[in-house]
């Protein structure tokens, strides 16, 4: 929340600055956390192995504001263009997504569709990720040209504002 609202995660800064903060966050980070692991691997993961090796976590986790330091730089360059489209889509519609999600694993996964519960391989289930985010991919963008917003969406503003809001473009 601090990031969000001193603008970090806004792009609010200038490249220089996330540049840095990656290479900060990386060069801290990762050497804890790789020496965290080889100490707890050393010690055959004993209690007392992860407990010294669990000291060092913290500081290991600053790898995570790397990776979001890396993030908005690469989007503050424009270079993940292609696919922040398509995300933003998806954002504009989480609420339909997120029940189109659910009824499409449920249908794949319970006893009213493909009954796959304990069935698939770990291997098999990123097939299925795979498939779940290509089709919300594809279809939030397309459902965006013509309407304002997701079906569940609207439904809900409309209720929001006992108002039925406009809904196609």
């Amino acid at each position: 929340m601090a990031f969000l609202k001193l603008g970090v995660l806004t792009g609010s800064y200038s490249i220089k600055f996330y540049g840095w903060m990656a290479f900060i966050s990386f060069a801290v980070g990762l050497p804890v956390g790789a020496f965290s692991f080889w100490w707890a691997a050393k010690g055959r993961f004993t209690i007392d192995s992860m407990a010294f090796a669990f000291s060092f976590y913290e500081i290991g986790r600053l790898t995570a504001f790397g990776y979001v330091a890396t993030l908005v730089l690469l989007v503050k360059l424009g270079t993940l263009r292609g696919i922040t489209r398509p995300l933003a889509a998806v954002g504009q519609m989480a609420f339909s997504n997120y029940i189109l999600t659910s009824v499409v694993c449920t249908t794949i996964f319970e006893g009213y569709g493909l009954s796959l519960f304990g069935k698939l391989q770990r291997y098999q289930l990123y097939g299925v990720v795979l498939l779940v985010w290509l089709v919300i991919l594809g279809v939030s963008p397309v459902w965006l040209r013509r309407f304002r917003f997701g079906p569940l969406e609207w439904i809900w503003r409309s209720l929001t504002y006992w108002k039925k809001q406009p809904f196609r473009i």
